[in-house]
């Protein structure tokens, strides 16, 4: 693995990586600044997601066009970033005597089983098998709801009377979660311990704090560190089950005196996180009380429901590599027509930004983790459920 993964780096293309890193950073910082007025609040993208799955609808669907006029406000700059990304990467490439930068970015990744291939085998398999069963299941999701069918800021809402939510605020589910890994097991106890004494977690949503959660390293404290943005939602647990797996991992891991020993590649990495998410359910009750059962069936459907967008995200990737001359209109309409082939049951209603396949901005791993987004379904079979 190590050898392919020296193919990779070379002086050649440090001053395209610095400009590379220059513009992810570029666009987290884009992202950060939003400044949302809703509900008489001026929320940020984390804060303004608990609207967009409300139980009333005319709330989400207003939440999802203020989404959208931010993103529209900035969609100019947005596409100049991603266009600059995917020249920039394809240089990379050429530089590296690569066709394209599709099998590099495998390469950077590790992954040393697997190929475009095999992965577009399993796209294929997605669309032909799971897309018709996951429509089904969004006919009965309208049905609850009472819907005759679901428009874009319906489909991230499960119940009539809302999302299952966690009860309390950031400090109860931490106490909670630290509750649940004493009693899970005394290693996982001890984890939990080291990870709040020495403060290795930032989970409170703030202004002008990047969007979304992940677990990273912190090679020579030998910890790892749990960066999230809670905002009342089901995903502020997932965040004390997901990425505690994978800080967990790094934590048994952080005493190998060989650094790159300390994980198993990105791909295999997320192998750790959900299946972390599948044993902590007994404790769930410690989090969502009698809503539990709720949020199993929450659990599983969103699991069976995000891997056809995780099919659309690798799809859309891997078409822009293979195609990094094409426009930003043209990058567009391919994602709508990927939206038709992965998420038929959407109706975009007026929501022109993501009927017309802006959608893809709101993906920051398009832009900053290229060609990653597959791993979260193609190696999850080891957690023995797609979670994500």
């Amino acid at each position: 693995m190590y050898k392919r993964q020296l193919k990779t780096l070379s002086p050649a293309v440090l001053d395209l990586c610095k400009k590379e890193n220059a513009l992810m950073t570029e666009y987290e910082k884009l992202l950060a600044s939003a400044r949302i007025e809703f509900d008489g609040k001026t929320l940020n993208l984390s804060e303004i997601q608990k609207y967009s799955i409300s139980s009333d609808r005319n709330v989400r669907k207003s939440a999802w066009e203020k989404i959208a006029g931010f993103f529209t406000a900035n969609a100019v700059r947005l596409d100049e970033i991603y266009d600059e990304l995917v020249r920039n990467r394809t240089e990379q490439a050429q530089k590296l005597g690569y066709k394209n930068y599709v099998q590099l970015g495998y390469d950077r990744l590790g992954r040393n089983c697997y190929g475009p291939e095999e992965i577009k085998a399993y796209r294929d398999q997605i669309a032909r098998d799971l897309v018709p069963v996951v429509t089904e299941i969004k006919k009965g999701q309208a049905a609850r709801l009472g819907l005759d069918g679901l428009k874009f800021y319906d489909d991230n809402c499960l119940f009539p009377d809302g999302n299952p939510a966690p009860e309390g605020d950031r400090e109860t589910l931490v106490s909670q979660a630290k509750k649940m890994y004493h009693e899970m097991h005394p290693l996982t106890g001890e984890f939990f311990d080291f990870m709040l004494e020495n403060e290795l977690m930032d989970l409170d949503s703030k202004k002008g704090k990047a969007v979304g959660g992940y677990c990273t390293d912190i090679p020579d404290w030998g910890a790892p560190f749990i960066f999230a943005n809670f905002n009342g939602t089901a995903g502020d647990v997932e965040v004390l089950t997901h990425e505690a797996g994978h800080a967990f991992a790094g934590y048994v891991a952080r005493k190998q005196k060989i650094l790159e020993t300390r994980c198993p590649t990105m791909d295999g990495a997320e192998t750790h996180s959900m299946s972390m998410e599948l044993f902590s359910r007994p404790w769930d009750p410690l989090f969502f009380g009698e809503k539990s059962e709720k949020f199993h069936v929450y659990q599983l459907e969103m699991a069976l429901d995000f891997i056809p967008y995780g099919c659309l995200v690798d799809e859309f990737q891997t078409m822009m590599y293979e195609n990094p001359s094409l426009t930003p209109a043209q990058r567009k309409q391919t994602w709508a027509d990927l939206e038709k082939k992965f998420r038929p049951w959407i109706d975009f209603d007026n929501l022109e930004f993501f009927k017309d396949g802006g959608g893809y901005q709101r993906q920051h791993h398009i832009y900053s983790s290229p060609l990653y987004y597959i791993c979260l379904l193609y190696t999850s079979d080891a957690a023995d459920d797609l979670l994500c």
